[in-house]
C-alpha cells in the first residue's frame, strides 16, 4: 500500500510523535539561510528551552555571561507557525516564525525578514 502524507510544512516530513513532542526540547542554532540564499554557521551560542507546559527559556549570551529570559510559547496559524513571547530585565521578545521543517532532531523556522533559522537539539 501507499502512504500519502501532506504535510503544513514547506520541508514537510512523516512522524509518529505530535508536533508538540517534536517542539518540546532545548534547541541550539546551527545554521541562518537569508532570504538572498547565502548562510552562515557562524551563529549565536544561545538556547531555547520549549516545554510542553508551553513555557519558553531564552538563553541569550552578552559577552560571555548567560542571560535567560523566561515567558512561553505557542502554535499559531493552525500549528503552521510558532509565537515565542518572552521577558529579560524588562524587555520583552515577542516574536513569530513561520514553521519550515519540524523534526525530532531538526527545526527550521523562518522569521519576518525571511531569514530560515536551523537548530539542533542541544
Amino acid at each position: 500500500f501507499v502512504v500519502v502524507s501532506c504535510s503544513k510544512y514547506e520541508e514537510g516530513g512523516i512522524s509518529i510523535l505530535t508536533k508538540k513532542a517534536r517542539l518540546c526540547k532545548t534547541w541550539k542554532p546551527v545554521r541562518y539561510i537569508y532570504k538572498n540564499g547565502t548562510s552562515t554557521t557562524n551563529v549565536d551560542k544561545g538556547l531555547i528551552e520549549l516545554k510542553k507546559d508551553q513555557t519558553a527559556n531564552w538563553t541569550i549570551y552578552m559577552g560571555s555571561t548567560p542571560v535567560i529570559a523566561t515567558g512561553n510559547w505557542n502554535f499559531i496559524n493552525d500549528k503552521a507557525g510558532l509565537n515565542i513571547n518572552v521577558t529579560a530585565f524588562g524587555f520583552n521578545l515577542n516574536n513569530d516564525y513561520e514553521i519550515v521543517r519540524l523534526e525530532a532532531k531538526d527545526l527550521r523556522v523562518r522569521d519576518k525578514d525571511g531569514t530560515v533559522i536551523c537548530l539542533i537539539p542541544a
